[in-house]
Parts: structure tokens; C-alpha cells; sequence
């Protein structure tokens, strides 16, 4: 969900849910073998294809 902060400052906040993320970047070969960081630290992928 995004939307701007209180104060007009036109700052964005994400509520992103990792788990569909990771499901869609699983479904795209071309994502499937990149990085994701999780608290500051690279997860190593899984290999697909």
C-alpha cells in the first residue's frame, strides 16, 4: 500500500508482502536467480530453470 506522509513532505510507504514477491519474482526466470535482502543481508537464491 502506498501513500504520502502527514505533512505533505510526498514520501512513499510501502507494506509489501515478501511472500507474494517472492512468488511472483519465482515465477520470472529473469528475477528468479537475483538476490533479495533481507534485513540488511543478501538471501542467496534458489536456482530455477
Amino acid at each position: 500500500m502506498l501513500g504520502r506522509l502527514d505533512g505533505g513532505e510526498g514520501l512513499l510507504v510501502a507494506d509489501l508482502d515478501l511472500a507474494a514477491v517472492d512468488r511472483v519474482r519465482a515465477s520470472l526466470p529473469v528475477l528468479a536467480n537475483r538476490r533479495t535482502m533481507v534485513n540488511g543481508v543478501a538471501r542467496q537464491p534458489e536456482r530455477i530453470g
